[in-house]
């Protein structure tokens, strides 16, 4: 696993918030006191028919890895964006 000081842009995020001990925590230096202001949305993705999705995504090799309904499985590439239901109902 990961330690969380390594966690940051780039980084796999492969566990529950984060890393082995779950702290939640990303070094990312960009947001600031002095910029969250004008934070915003910058990428979303359209899943038809889902009704929830509120699991922790997990974040490997480019890839983000997260469930839907009906224990239902995504992965979706960062560079193309698009999903692949890896398992379903």
């Amino acid at each position: 696993m990961a330690e969380s000081s390594s966690i940051g842009a780039n980084q796999n995020w492969p566990s529950h918030n984060g890393d082995a001990d779950e702290t939640g925590y990303s070094n990312l230096a960009g947001i600031t006191t002095r910029n969250i202001g004008r934070v915003g949305l910058a990428w979303s993705l359209d899943l038809p028919g889902e009704r929830s999705l509120e699991a922790t995504p997990l974040a490997i090799n480019g890839r983000l890895y997260f469930t839907g309904s009906y224990s239902t499985v995504y992965c979706v590439d960062r560079r193309s964006s698009s999903p692949s239901l890896l398992l379903g109902p």
